[in-house]
């Protein structure tokens, strides 16, 4: 028994023909022809990331992401390819990991099976293991510089359920534990056709022959097991975290603030409630703290946010930049805006000027190929049947005064983690 197609099927999706098809192995393709692309963007994903790492495993998915570029001494697919104008890069997530090529759609018949040939195939040598293993550690290293992103592990770490509050990369003691039969146990485990999402948008239509060659590809390296797709099921939940407050004095040119809010999962009813809040918060430069930290007081220079959505957890995080004098007085505004905004909530001719925009930017973003990759992935791996753009602008249609300020009352229920870090000595 070989692998083989099971379903075919064209589904709706506003920007070009779409056709998803469904293999005995539990291996799923997606094919989008983008019309008026002249490129070609070919994800292949593996529905594993850090939130399937226990303790003592930490970090292994993204070494596993490093070690699947290794071939042997007498291969090159990855030199040819590059040399012929192929773009290769991968990265890993909390919840997957991504292999991508970018080409011209014209040649990405040319260097298709040699690009799954590389990621479906992996050869494992434990001299390399060795070798990949020290750089990334290096790599975690040169990551204690950044601060901001150090901030925000810490806050995942301390906030989030632990299988999604590690990071992604593991930290250096953890890697350093991890062993070669460990890394490849994991892999035979997690990295089989089940997991395994193929998505491809291009401007060049050819999903018979590339399916067939994937089809082919699965065949040489795969068993022939039946095995349905997995997937990720998000809940409709709001998430409240525990509340820590960190104070640290660190080796920094300027002083970071951050504040932690509870937060819906992915399918929560009141995801994109918050989505508006955070355009009204922090999002351009008429947003309500631009103007009051940065235009009004000059207490910041730099103003960030993040929406971090799961299957059953999630936060909302607004980070600024500042002086260490300066570093309470942006901690306790911020706080004073949000208390403000549920006696003030914005009235509803601005939510609908606010939504018309995001519907704008939205329907702009997915001229880009890759978002547009992207956004049918994620809708794969959580067994999402519609593929539709329209659904995500109905749900922002739905939004009102009513259901904002619903949410925001739960987002306020309880104070929000504080994290102040500052440099050590003197002012900054």
């Amino acid at each position: 028994m070989s692998v083989s197609l099971i379903s075919k099927r064209k589904l709706k999706f506003e920007k070009g023909p779409l056709v998803r098809s469904l293999f005995t192995n539990g291996a799923v393709s997606l094919f989008h022809h983008h019309q008026d692309s002249s490129s070609s963007n070919i994800k292949l994903y593996f529905l594993v990331g850090s939130q399937d790492e226990k303790k003592g495993e930490y970090g292994i998915t993204h070494l596993l992401e490093h070690m699947l570029f290794k071939e042997k001494k007498e291969s090159s697919l990855l030199v040819d390819m590059e040399k012929k104008g192929a773009l290769i890069n991968a990265y890993t997530t909390k919840e997957y990991v991504c292999f991508e090529l970018d080409c011209l759609a014209s040649k990405q018949n040319l260097f298709f099976e040699d690009f799954l040939s590389l990621f479906l195939n992996p050869y494992f040598d434990k001299k390399e293991f060795l070798k990949e293993r020290k750089v990334v550690i290096q790599e975690l290293r040169e990551d204690l510089d950044d601060h901001e992103a150090m901030a925000d592990d810490y806050l995942s770490e301390k906030t989030l359920p632990s299988d999604i509050g590690h990071p992604i990369g593991g930290k250096i003691s953890d890697i350093k534990k991890i062993g070669f039969d460990q890394m490849v146990k994991f892999h035979k485990k997690y990295f089989n056709p089940s997991r395994l999402i193929l998505c491809v948008c291009s401007g060049y239509q050819q999903n018979q022959t590339l399916n067939k060659i994937f089809e082919s590809q699965m065949a040489k390296f795969y068993s022939s097991k039946k095995m349905k797709p997995k997937r990720m099921k998000a809940k409709d939940k709001f998430y409240y975290p525990e509340v820590i407050k960190s104070f640290k004095h660190k080796k920094m040119s300027s002083s970071l603030v951050m504040l932690n809010y509870p937060g819906p999962a992915l399918d929560s009813r009141y995801y994109y409630e918050l989505m508006i809040l955070d355009e009204i918060l922090a999002e351009g430069l008429t947003s309500v703290l631009y103007l009051a930290l940065r235009e009004k007081k000059g207490l910041v220079y730099s103003i960030g946010s993040s929406i971090e959505s799961y299957e059953q957890a999630g936060c909302y995080r607004l980070f600024f930049q500042t002086s260490k004098s300066k570093s309470r007085e942006v901690l306790e505004t911020v706080k004073e805006i949000m208390d403000s905004l549920l006696n003030n909530a914005p009235s509803e001719v601005q939510i609908e000027e606010i939504k018309e925009r995001m519907i704008d930017h939205m329907t702009m973003s997915y001229d880009d190929i890759e978002t547009r990759n992207e956004h049918l992935a994620i809708r794969e791996m959580y067994g999402k049947d519609n593929f539709s753009l329209e659904i995500e602008k109905k749900k922002l249609l739905e939004v009102n005064k009513k259901t904002l300020v619903v949410m925001l009352t739960k987002l306020l229920k309880n104070n929000p983690s504080e994290l102040i870090w500052e440099s050590k000595s003197g002012k900054s």
